[in-house]
């Protein structure tokens, strides 16, 4: 950043996990050490972290959702940036240095309008099993196609994760994380961010830079579908109708397999297809995620018989 003195301020919303002392080590690691580093604990529980003078405990809720935990710790933030990190991601000792080595070449300062990211490696029951995204996104398509415009019937999307983000204080204080939501949040900031300021700078470098931990106790296993459905509607169609098509086809129908919901799959698919224009992969996806809940509802009302 041209001229400007970085100063980073991270921000760990976290309910106490395990995994946070390790997450917040991991920021203390940096080969270009955070100003400071914020625990913002949605709990009344003790909470175990690190003893260094960069790290602080903030109180929130308890209760009051991950968004809530993040507005409060960028709030407080010292810094001019603020970086985020979730309690049970790891980032490798050159996140920060390697983010802000890129927005110093693209000419960027803390006063204009950008959002850095990074690719992550992702890691189910402590195994490495994949990196996302496999394409990061160019700034040549709108965010919300990159993020949910499918290309392939499994998988074909973008990917964004709080863990990688890195932005200015002054843009989250203008575009604040909506305290409300208690999933999708850091995608609808991003929709948002975009949504308001035309001129916002993406930068997703290619190298995973982060360990991005999926399992069965993440904040999406728990997602409705219905309640998908609905952000969709909401948030989504005020970008692409291709978008929310293929979201709408995919992602809610996806969270109805997992509870066996029928109907909401079914009424997912149907408003996709009424309200968005859905790929011929979504489509794919949605026929056979359909008729996989068929097949799953039969079996049980065999079993049960």
């Amino acid at each position: 950043m041209s001229g400007d003195t970085p100063r980073v301020s991270v921000v760990i919303p976290t309910v106490g996990r395990p995994e946070l002392s390790e997450a917040v080590t991991s920021a203390l690691s940096q080969t270009l050490p955070p100003t400071e580093i914020l625990v913002c604990a949605d709990t009344s529980d003790p909470i175990e972290v690190p003893d260094h003078p960069s790290v602080r405990i903030l109180r929130v809720g308890p209760g009051a959702g991950g968004n809530a935990a993040r507005d409060a710790g960028i709030r407080a933030a010292a810094g001019n940036l603020i970086a985020l990190l979730d309690d049970d991601d790891v980032w490798h000792d050159g996140r920060l240095e390697t983010q802000l080595n890129a927005i110093r070449s693209a000419g960027l300062h803390d006063h204009d309008a950008w959002i850095a990211s990074c690719s992550v490696q992702v890691s189910r029951s402590g195994q490495f099993v994949d990196v996302w995204p496999h394409d990061v996104y160019d700034e040549v398509r709108p965010l919300a196609e990159y993020l949910f415009a499918r290309t392939a019937a499994r998988g074909g999307t973008g990917f964004i994760q709080a863990s990688t983000l890195l932005f200015p204080r002054w843009l989250a204080l203008d575009v604040p994380f909506d305290a409300g939501l208690r999933f999708h949040q850091d995608v609808t900031w991003l929709l948002e961010t975009v949504r308001q300021h035309s001129r916002l700078r993406i930068l997703q470098i290619k190298a995973p830079l982060v360990v991005y931990r999926v399992g069965a106790a993440s904040v999406s296993s728990a997602i409705r579908a219905d309640a998908s459905t609905e952000w969709a509607l909401e948030y989504v169609s005020r970008h692409s109708r291709r978008a929310l098509g293929d979201f709408l086809l995919t992602q809610p129908v996806y969270y109805a397999r997992a509870g066996g919901n029928l109907p909401a799959a079914l009424r997912a698919v149907r408003l996709g297809i009424r309200r968005g224009r859905p790929s011929a992969s979504a489509v794919a996806y949605a026929f056979f995620t359909v008729g996989r809940i068929v097949v799953d509802r039969s079996f049980g009302h065999m079993a049960r018989a």
